[in-house]
């Protein structure tokens, strides 16, 4: 049976290793296709669809909902790691959300910074 599996991560070190893979640093980059190594002996369920998630593993990375300074990453399979970005941003804030309200009991609303409407 797949075991579904979360990493958590420092924000601020997550981000600048995001932005350099994106544009193609080679370190960044080997750091994102290793991140799930040490699992590779058990099956990993996909956050999304609770599917068995091959390797090499897509992560899906999101703000923790419970620490402002804190970041999880979660796996996805190749189905879910194909949809659309803006679906699969919906669909993992709306597990996680689910899934602080079962543990704290509140309901949570990702952190938006208020900006006062001008006159």
């Amino acid at each position: 049976m797949p075991e579904l599996i979360l990493l958590s991560f420092d924000r601020n070190e997550i981000i600048a290793l995001n932005r350099p893979s994106r544009n193609g640093d080679a370190e960044a980059n080997r750091f994102f296709e290793t991140l799930w190594e040490p699992y590779r002996e058990k099956a990993l369920a996909c956050f999304l669809c609770d599917a068995v998630v091959e390797f090499p593993v897509f992560s899906e990375i999101v703000g923790d909902l419970a620490d402002a300074n804190k970041a999880v990453g979660v796996p996805l399979c190749h189905q879910c790691g194909t949809l659309p970005k803006m679906v699969k941003w919906s669909r993992t804030m709306k597990m996680m959300r689910a899934m602080h309200k079962a543990k704290t009991g509140k309901n949570s609303v990702p952190n938006v910074r208020h900006i006062p409407r001008r006159r």
